[in-house]
């Protein structure tokens, strides 16, 4: 995989699209044979090091991000949570889950 560029999406969606562009055609074949869980699970530690690096820490619209991340995955949001209880960790655990459902439409 070619590094992930670093970036400043706003929205999961436009993070799942910068990470499409990083990846090899092997490595999206690989992605449509997993199952999502074992998908997940085994790449929190290598892609999703990079998405967190690369997507989430140095991301000036990070809290757009984990807005949109809580929006989501939680329904609704409320206007006064600035935290939206969301965990940087979970946040590119989303971004894996919504990457691998794109790879598999």
């Amino acid at each position: 995989m070619q590094d992930i560029p670093i970036e400043n999406p706003k929205t999961v969606h436009e993070a799942v699209n910068i990470i499409i562009t990083a990846l090899t055609i092997q490595e999206i074949a690989d992605i449509k044979k997993a199952r999502k869980n074992d998908f997940v699970l085994s790449s929190h530690f290598c892609l999703g090091a990079d998405i967190r690096n690369s997507l989430v820490y140095r991301n000036s619209n990070f809290q757009l991000l984990k807005k949109d991340c809580y929006k989501i995955f939680n329904g609704e949001i409320e206007p006064d949570n600035i935290f939206y209880g969301i965990h940087e960790d979970e946040i590119s655990e989303r971004i894996l889950e919504k990457l691998w459902e794109k790879i598999h439409a």
